[in-house]
């Protein structure tokens, strides 16, 4: 749970998380339809649960603190259905004081925990559509302030009846892709004679949504169409229909607040007349990067949504006129400089010092709050000449990496792509120093993970400027579920991440679980928390911008058992290039589960590093072990990797695969040669012997041939062979009486091995000799 951090607005929980399931005896529970969508803080909402393996649900989740009771619907009347086999409902308790915003819902149970749907805490009364709004003569009736969840059948329309008085001012949109819906919805306002007055389709920044705020001239009943911008529909069609005096604003202003600081928000929008400001108070130890803030009009009765971004930089916002080089506003390093677009055509300018070599990342923030505005970076030099640019497609923040030729000031010129502008195109731009680094996006949202069985979560790694390794782990698991050793290798992208439920784990709670990478880069430990934004636009119909608090963690529960379970006996095995390592691995299949099972390696590519390869037998139906052997060919990297192996299981027409625990891979050179004397001084005539310590490769035993190599005229040394289970051997030099006396570098002790039909070859660091 959040704690409050401003002065009049109490926060909720925002963690969400979600989960990879592999096909099982009961599989997780999926919601297909929900009804309603939204509910009000401080009231209780009976929600329907409509989808497939619902039965065994037993909690509904939520990302804010809530209470809900599973529980019959209480009837209305003698007519209201009993709840059929594909239906659950809760008694879900809003408190008091949650922000009005966007959040998480999930139904778990004995079965595990379902993909996330998006649920609205909205100030406004709700409503449900009746069927008979399909046309515009029977229009659905509607007092308002409201706000109306329907759903949008194949070439239909949707209907609602209001009214207005003259110079009535009204705020009208509807949430869909912004719940995750597939509508793409366009709304018209009809007159009492059918006429069009006003429509609204795909309003910037409203992720393909629609909103009007409309002042009625006369007083009348009107007609709201809502439909389809393709005359699409069925069930995923679904949306929230939100009439009242909320104003239409974008975005808070500034757009972002700093940790331990206190701040006033602003509002940008069409409409900000009469918008109340925000008193925050944010608390130094606030952990997350973002919280939902109510826009409001002075006495206004509904709420506009909105999100405040929450940093570690200082807020700097501009100081107009900025439209010039010569005026460009002064911005330090590490400083967040929030501003607007005011007008179309607008170019606001930026200037900062940055030394050669202090590598500097300029970030655009629009979108991701709501904000329409496209932004186009360019970076100049102090007699205008681009040096760099980067455009906002609508995708992804536009980033500037760049590497100052020499110590000098720059200028950033900040402009709308499309050259459009107003007081709803307000943006921020951050700008700090580079450090090596990496981030991580986590692409399983939902972590089913059986009892006595394990789940996976791929991980991605994007370097910048570092290419060792990152220990991958999974923070606040609940008792009984623990997570495997997991390293993105030199040079890797990517890696599984597993986890297992033992026998203990309770499945009666959802747990949030972030994960998080770690590395030594230079001297410091830098540690990186992933995101699960990609995750969540895979389940929410590709919505390009889902909710920034639910992108931190992803939501896990203990799912049953799986129909069989795959380990390998060890969970860390050594070898390198030009060896293998063969490990045993078993299986342990539920009763009547029977057939082969064929092993293969999860992930990227062939699920492995670079230059490993494995050659892993099927598992006999009659059969519970196998053998896999891992061969790394000389191009191989060094270093530590993970690996995760998968079985599948063909049963009638379906295929069952499941992972087995990551199982770490440490690649390290087949021989490595030290010499362990302290004195290397020999006189003419004499011997020194020199005692050479051959450590081997776990996955290597053979014997090993040993010699010099460089050594001075007059030096000579017989070759050793060092036994199979011999680490240590002399090797004695012979000076000759007319050896050249003085110091001779780089003297090499060559070690050569065969191990099948490859030949291993391995050097000690260079030596120095001294003939006396």
């Amino acid at each position: 749970m959040l704690r409050s951090v401003m002065c009049t607005i109490t926060l909720g929980s925002l963690f969400t998380m979600s989960a990879t399931a592999h096909l099982a005896l009961a599989s997780p529970p999926v919601i297909s339809t929900l009804e309603p969508i939204g509910g009000r803080p401080g009231s209780e909402v009976q929600i329907t649960l409509t989808g497939k393996d619902i039965n065994a649900v037993e909690q509904l989740w939520t990302s804010f603190p809530a209470e809900a009771t599973l529980g019959p619907h209480p009837k209305s009347s003698e007519s209201d259905k009993e709840p059929s086999a594909d239906q659950k409902r809760f008694r879900l308790t809003i408190p008091l004081g949650t922000p009005v915003g966007i959040y998480g819902l999930r139904a778990s149970g004995g079965n595990g925990i379902s993909p996330i749907r998006l649920f609205a805490v909205d100030d406004l009364p709700t409503v449900a559509q009746q069927a008979r709004s399909a046309s515009q003569s029977t229009a659905q009736m509607l007092d308002h302030p409201v706000a109306v969840d329907g759903v949008v059948s194949p070439l239909g329309r949707n209907y609602f009846q209001i009214h207005a008085k003259q110079n009535q001012r009204l705020s009208i949109e509807v949430l869909a892709r912004r719940l995750g819906s597939k509508l793409d919805p366009m709304m018209r306002i009809l007159d009492g004679q059918g006429r069009e007055i006003v429509y609204s389709d795909d309003v910037p920044g409203l992720r393909s949504d629609c909103r009007l705020c409309w002042t009625f001239e006369k007083e009348d009943d009107y007609v709201i169409e809502v439909r389809d911008i393709e005359y699409e529909g069925g069930p995923d069609y679904f949306f929230r229909l939100r009439i009242g005096d909320f104003p239409c604003v974008t975005v808070p202003f500034p757009m972002a607040v700093r940790r331990g600081s206190r701040q006033t928000v602003s509002f940008s929008g069409t409409e900000t007349d009469e918008v109340a400001p925000v008193k925050l108070a944010v608390p130094d130890d606030y952990s997350k990067d973002w919280f939902a803030i109510a826009a409001k009009r002075i006495n206004g009765m509904s709420s506009a949504f909105s999100l405040i971004a929450v940093n570690d930089f200082e807020q700097m916002i501009e100081n107009e006129a900025n439209n010039s080089l010569a005026d460009a506003n002064h911005v330090q390093p590490e400083t967040s400089f929030h501003g607007r677009i005011d007008s179309d055509g607008d170019v606001d300018y930026v200037k900062f010092a940055a030394k050669k070599g202090n590598k500097v990342r300029i970030r655009g923030v629009t979108r991701r709050q709501g904000s329409p505005a496209s932004l186009n970076l360019r970076l100049l030099d102090t007699n205008g000449k681009q040096l760099a640019s980067v455009q906002d497609f609508g995708v992804s923040d536009p980033i500037l990496n760049f590497n100052p030729p020499k110590d000098s000031e720059y200028f950033l010129e900040i402009s709308d792509l499309h050259h459009r502008g107003g007081q709803d195109h307000a943006y921020f731009v951050t700008v700090e120093d580079i450090n090596a680094g990496f981030a991580l996006t986590a692409l399983n949202d939902t972590l089913n993970v059986p009892r006595r069985g394990t789940t996976m979560v791929t991980v991605n790694a994007q370097r910048n400027g570092y290419s060792g390794p990152i220990t991958i782990e999974a923070k606040s698991l609940p008792d009984g579920v623990h997570a495997h050793p997991t390293i993105i290798g030199p040079g890797q992208t990517s890696a599984v991440l597993t986890l297992s439920a033992n026998e203990s784990a309770s499945s009666e709670t959802a747990y949030p679980v972030a994960v998080t990478g770690s590395a030594k880069i230079g001297n410091e430990t830098v540690v990186v928390a992933a995101s699960f934004a990609q995750a969540l636009k895979n389940v929410l119909d590709g919505l390009p911008w889902p909710p920034e608090p639910l992108t931190a963690a992803a939501i896990a529960s203990v799912a049953p058992e799986p129909e069989f379970t795959l380990k390998a006996r060890e969970s860390k095995i050594t070898f390198g290039p030009l060896l293998t390592k063969t490990v045993q691995v078993d299986v342990q299949r539920n009763d009547g589960v029977e057939g082969e099972i064929t092993i293969a390696a999860s992930g990227d590519g062939n699920g492995l590093p670079a230059g490993v390869t494995i050659d892993a037998k099927p598992i006999p139906k009659d059969k519970t072990q196998t053998s896999v052997t891992f061969t790394a060919t000389d191009k191989a990297k060094l270093g530590e990797f993970t690996a995760v192996l998968t079985g599948t299981l063909k049963k009638d027409k379906d295929s069952i695969t499941y992972p087995s625990p990551g199982v770490v891979l440490q690649l390290q050179q087949a021989l490595k040669i030290s010499v362990r004397n302290t004195n290397n001084r020999v006189r003419r005539g004499e011997e020194l012997a020199l005692a050479i310590k051959v450590t081997r490769n776990d996955a290597f035993e053979g014997p090993v041939e040993l010699r010099f190599e460089k050594l001075p005229d007059g030096v000579v040394a017989a070759p050793v062979t060092l036994a199979a289970q011999q680490s240590e051997v002399e090797l004695i030099l012979q000076a000759a009486q007319d050896a050249a006396q003085g110091e001779k570098k780089g003297i090499v002790v060559k070690a050569q091995a065969k191990s099948g039909k490859q030949t291993l070859n391995a050097s000690s660091p260079p030596l120095t000799l001294v003939i006396e």
